[in-house]
């Protein structure tokens, strides 16, 4: 099928995926599936050299990637704007005792080619082979690259997902987990104590980073009339099977306040699992023996650095062939070559191996968003991955001299922050008195901040890290961590206050919603007046409700568009608007779409002009031919279509809000379903939480901007103004109008990516149609009960908010508001 033109001076992602094994060509442009074809031709495959940008005579080319693998739409679109890390730290494979490589991981290295184009040498580094010239571009492609102009990506090499890239913590001495993984130690036998030459047990122990699912291979099977099932064939697997006594653990930073966070845990074959946050033991002592535990940690969880951290013993069967993946005794003696000749148990009767069955897996998510994924549904994805420890039941009872024992630094303890990677590594600089050398940043900011973490004043000015402003914003870079806000962006959250004067009474630097703001947005009238949408999958949909309040000015003639998406010039998925005179009488409510392949549109109209000046709640849905028009909550048209909607078509891919209307539109919603009359009627006058099911963009205009487009352009300091290290000429002049679905808090992290951008003659306006939920914030002092963990909580515990937190999702009504409870504190007094 015929494709669009990519857009010239702008950059596109393209993605091609070839499925041969499924018959299917597929083609991605920002995310967005253009074409789905498929082929039966058979894939056929010659030698031949491979090459990059054959005649392409003008333009630029980046963060390019070769895969071994067809990649879901999931993983295009999540890593599509994301640095993918370098392999090499998570281990795929190992060295055995006996000298040869074992493979540890199903799909190995599925990256087969990474050219960034950031290395700046005589070649151009293949990241995919760090470090390897016979894998790099050679000299004559490397004269073409330029900084003149680079992709928008964001992110950096952080392999494990912990906030911190590898590069960075091995350069400052940080990583410091003990690595021991299929080492030459072990497993090493321990005699029988009345004749050495009998085996009692083995000691095993093996402390690894690994993709999840962790386990044997032997004991679990994918099971095909359960395709959810959590019993699967492990991705990761050892040497041996002697594991039976296991620990996994994972540093994950939340960049935004912990609302509604599940932990999922998948454990089949362990008889004993227990999971702890940050600490704090989360599984129920009677529920210790579920192999699939559905913990709720928002109270465990907290703003920054949090510790997930399982302990399991897994069950295990007893067999005369070696609990060894090679299923070889020799395996054992090239381990430990004192082992008998003849192993025999202490009855003297032939040894029976310790095979575990047990299997790990995980999953957490929090407002809405992936933290950590099943190693089971991805592939080498840095939020499967975990720092893990095995050990044999002879380790556990007899412990082990030949290296370090599990658990060497007592992470199972509550509050070890310090474990692998210390969050605070400067206070070793004064074993005496930490405190004096605390520069007040944890390690996560210390990497964002670009200062010294083994170091309490970089740049040895005489002023500790913590306390420097960068951004010269009037919050210091230790306040800015307080409040999860960016400490190079001088208005973090782009509410169009600087984030020093955002703080104190009901404001917050890190929440856009602080103070609060009853807003809309009015625009201009023209065809170049709207908000542009980002091309994202989320927005392509099958069935689909859209709404919004209306109100058009006095002097709106030809109708306009509220919300739509096209899919090519001649294809719509959805479109809400009001009448132009052509395609309903001017200023009607009407739903349309446009099927592909040249069919005519399907268009719904009201029998009425909607008044000027006034507000009006319009909506529309589809779902299998039917559609409907929805006025004020009530169904007041509705038809059953033969045709359905171009959902996929070749592009240009157009998604807008408000073009060529006259007036104000506010609380935009666009839902991945079809919502009946009673469920649009409920919520019309209300606004969301942004944690609803189904809900797949929020538009509330709440938000402001400090950014300003008109003559005498500027960008404000949030739309980067070469504050945080980007050149000036590179300014964010886009994602003006957030999202305030909860996955995308924090959005300036991944730079507005996933907010609407204004185009033309389009500003915020207190003219608003729904008033905003009643707030709260409460600040607790002093700041050492903060650093002990102060923190307070309006429902009785269920969920934890640190000192200034503003709540902006409750409904009116009293609120009993309570306090963690810290030993040596007592309960704070309300003073206001």
């Amino acid at each position: 099928g015929s494709v669009e033109q990519l857009p010239v001076d702008k950059w596109s992602h393209v993605a091609f995926v070839w499925a041969p094994e499924n018959n299917s060509l597929d083609l991605f442009v920002d995310g967005v599936l253009l074409i789905a074809q498929k082929t039966f031709v058979k894939p056929s495959f010659t030698l031949g050299p491979p090459s990059i940008l054959k005649g392409f005579d003008g333009g630029y080319i980046d963060e390019l990637r070769v895969w071994d693998y067809p990649r879901t739409k999931s993983d295009i679109d999540y890593w599509s704007q994301r640095i993918y890390p370098a392999p090499g730290y998570v281990q795929v494979e190992s060295r055995t005792c006996g000298g040869w490589t074992l493979a540890n991981y199903e799909y190995g290295t599925p990256l087969l080619a990474y050219y960034r184009f950031d290395d700046a040498g005589a070649t151009v580094e293949n990241f995919a082979f760090l470090n390897q010239a016979a894998y790099a571009l050679p000299g004559i492609v490397s004269t073409g690259v330029t900084s003149d102009a680079a992709a928008t990506v964001f992110g950096s090499d952080d392999a494990d997902a912990d906030g911190v890239p590898e590069w960075w913590a091995s350069l400052h001495n940080l990583e410091q987990y003990p690595e021991y993984y299929s080492s030459a130690t072990g497993p090493i036998y321990v005699p029988c104590e009345d004749d050495p030459a009998l085996v009692l047990d083995f000691k095993y122990f093996r402390s690894f980073v690994a993709y999840a699912s962790i386990g044997n291979n032997h004991a679990w099977f994918d099971d095909p009339d359960d395709p959810a099932s959590f019993f699967r064939t492990p991705k990761t697997q050892l040497d041996f099977d002697e594991g039976v006594h296991s620990t996994y653990m994972k540093y994950v930073y939340l960049d935004v306040q912990p609302v509604a966070s599940s932990l999922e845990i998948f454990t089949p074959g362990m008889v004993s699992t227990l999971v702890y946050v940050n600490g704090e033991q989360v599984t129920p002592d009677s529920g210790a023996g579920n192999m699939l535990q559905v913990l709720d940690v928002t109270p465990f969880l907290h703003l920054g650095r949090n510790m997930i951290y399982v302990r399991c013993e897994s069950e295990f069967y007893l067999d005369a062939a070696p609990a060894s993946r090679a299923g070889s005794e020799q395996e054992y003696r090239d381990c430990d070559p004192s082992l008998p000749e003849i192993v025999l148990d202490c009855d003297d009767k032939p040894y029976q191996y310790k095979h575990a069955t047990g299997k790990f897996d995980a999953r957490m998510v929090c407002n809405g968003r992936d933290f950590i994924i099943r190693g089971d549904e991805s592939r080498a994805d840095p939020r499967s991955v975990w720092h893990c420890q095995v050990w044999s039941t002879g380790s556990e009872e007899f412990g082990n001299s030949y290296y370090p024992t599990a658990d060497e630094e007592l992470r199972f303890l509550p509050g070890n922050q310090d474990y692998g990677v210390p969050a605070n590594a400067e206070r070793d600089n004064n074993p005496l008195d930490p405190d004096l050398a605390d520069d007040a940043l944890d390690v996560v900011y210390e990497y964002i901040c670009g200062t010294n973490p083994r170091d309490r004043d970089s740049d040895n000015n005489g002023i500790p890290d913590g306390f420097e402003d960068f951004d010269d914003d009037g919050l210091v870079n230790s306040a800015e961590q307080t409040y999860g806000a960016n400490p190079w962006l001088a208005d973090t959250d782009d509410d169009g206050l600087i984030d020093g004067s955002d703080v104190g009474s009901a404001g917050h630097p890190a929440e856009s919603l602080s103070p609060v703001n009853t807003l809309s947005l009015h625009f201009g009238g023209a065809e170049t007046d709207y908000v542009e949408l980002p091309k994202q999958s989320r927005f392509a949909l099958q069935k689909w409700t859209i709404e919004a309040w209306v109100q058009p000015d006095a002097d709106e003639l030809d109708g306009g568009i509220i919300i739509e998406r096209w899919v090519s010039t001649n294809a719509a998925n959805y479109q809400l608007g009001l009448g132009d005179g052509v395609i309903a009488p001017v200023n009607v409510p009407y739903a349309r779409f446009v099927p592909n392949f040249g069919d005519p549109a399907v268009v719904l109209a009201w029998s009425q002009p909607i008044p000027p000046g006034n507000w009006t709640h319009l909506a529309a849905s589809y779902y299998n031919g039917d559609l409907k028009l929805f006025v004020g909550g009530t169904n007041v048209a509705a038809l059953v279509a033969s045709k359905t909607p171009g959902v996929f078509a070749g592009g240009p891919v157009f998604q807008t809000i408000g073009r060529g209307l006259k007036g104000f539109i506010d609380e935009v919603r666009i839902w991945k379903t079809n919502r009946s009359a009673a469920d649009i009627l409920k919520q019309r006058d209300d606004v969301l939480t942004g944690l609803e099911s189904s809900l797949a963009a929020y538009y509330r205009f709440d938000d402001s901007t400090i950014y300003t487009n008109g003559s005498g352009f500027t960008v404000g300091t949030s739309a980067n103004n070469g504050t945080n290290g980007l050149p000036a000429e590179a300014a964010w002049t886009w994602g003006q109008v957030e999202d305030y679905l909860l996955a995308f808090g924090a959005d300036w992290n991944t730079q507005w990516s996933h907010a609407g951008s204004m185009r033309g003659s389009v500003s915020f306006s207190t003219n608003s149609a729904v008033l905003p939920p009643p707030q709260l914030q409460i600040f607790i002092e002093p700041d050492e009960a903060i650093i002990d963990g102060a923190a307070w909580s309006y429902n009785g515990g269920a969920s934890w908010n640190d000192s200034g937190f503003l709540e902006t999702r409750l409904s009116p009504g009293p609120y009993p508001v309570s306090f963690r409870i810290l030993e040596g504190w007592h309960e704070p007094t309300v003073t206001n």
